[in-house]
């Protein structure tokens, strides 16, 4: 926190894994995302929360049918149940929430991509938002920028998008969730923006909240892949990633 502070961000992004957080029905461990949010209350930094993997006990038939750790909840309504435990854990403590991580890919979703579905699970979570805090900004799920359609594996964000605005997703969100991550020529930064922008019409913002490419560390370059990776913040711990 001193070091994103020092370097004059006033913001930063928090993955929270709700499966660890709610280790059982109604049992809830607040412990490690305590300490985060404290230590950005103390340093005077925004906070934006990415709320993503259902615990197994709420996913039923979905679990592991396509991914074993991952996934949405069989009853979305679960979703907005949590997000109204966080709001009411932290009041006032939470500047944006993220509904989501990546849903056009099915390691991230663990059921059939469908921008429909997850429209429904954005809907629920922006009601129950608006309803408790109206001053929190709605970010929907940054999508992973394929470009493409693989079988059982990830969904084109262009075609998902479309699927979730045929839904009337602008409706639920005060800003469009982009992740300017993937492969050259499809993922960089402004190629990502432009493209949203041109499918929502200007209606909405675009927030970029997962950007970036792998750098060396420790002089040890990355793993070689046609993936440009985000590698900028910590590494991913009983939290998640900051």
């Amino acid at each position: 926190m001193p070091l994103v502070k020092s370097l004059e961000f006033t913001w930063i992004k928090q993955q929270v894994r709700w499966a660890d957080v709610e280790t059982g029905p109604a049992q809830f461990d607040w412990r490690c995302l305590d300490r985060v949010m404290a230590q950005a209350q103390m340093h005077g930094l925004k906070v934006l929360l990415s709320v993503t993997t259902a615990p197994a006990h709420t996913r039923q038939i979905y679990r592991g049918v396509f991914h074993p750790t991952h996934g949405r909840p069989a009853d979305l309504r679960d979703f907005g149940v949590f997000i109204a435990r966080l709001i009411e854990h932290y009041p006032r403590q939470i500047q944006a929430i993220e509904m989501w991580n990546e849903p056009n890919l099915i390691r991230e979703w663990g059921d059939t991509l469908d921008g429909v579905v997850y429209t429904q699970l954005l809907a629920i979570g922006y009601g129950v938002v608006k309803h408790l805090d109206p001053s929190i900004m709605v970010i929907s799920a940054g999508l992973a920028p394929t470009g493409f359609n693989t079988l059982w594996t990830n969904v084109d964000d262009l075609g998902f998008v479309r699927q979730m605005l045929g839904y009337q997703a602008a409706n639920y969100m005060d800003c469009f969730g982009a992740h300017a991550n993937g492969l050259d020529g499809v993922g960089e930064i402004d190629l990502v923006a432009q493209r949203y922008f041109d499918l929502l019409d200007r209606r909405v913002p675009v927030c970029l909240t997962e950007f970036g490419v792998a750098v060396p560390i420790q002089n040890q370059a990355p793993i070689p892949s046609p993936i440009r990776l985000w590698a900028l913040g910590l590494k991913p711990g009983e939290c998640g990633q900051g």
